[in-house]
């Protein structure tokens, strides 16, 4: 049951963390990213797992990844006012990047 929630988490952090350092090499931003998505990817596999009609529903999947899109923009707003198109280009790029990366594992058979 761990491993349900933690391979997810470390492999989002893995891959948003390269991607923030692509964006910005700041310790607070980095360490941002971190808790925006210990905050955020639980809870997402906690949805999915809770209502599997997300993984039925065309859109479940994508509509969640919308919605932890703009929380993750949202809190990383809240502490970098006036940067709202970079922080709202990473959200969409790093989350856009943990998400086909698990699409592209799942494929393969790997998770």
């Amino acid at each position: 049951m761990l491993s349900f929630y933690l391979v997810p988490l470390l492999l989002t952090l893995v891959i948003e963390i390269t991607v923030a350092t692509l964006f910005c090499r700041e310790k607070k931003f980095l360490l941002l990213v971190v808790v925006a998505n210990i905050l955020t990817n639980p809870l997402a596999n906690f949805l999915v797992k809770t209502f599997p009609i997300i993984w039925y529903y065309p859109l479940g999947v994508p509509l969640l990844e919308v919605a932890i899109v703009l929380v993750e923009f949202g809190f990383y707003s809240a502490f970098y006012r006036k940067r709202y198109a970079f922080l709202f280009l990473f959200s969409l790029c790093s989350n856009a990047c943990s998400y086909l990366t698990g699409v592209f594992l799942q494929m393969l058979g790997l998770l």
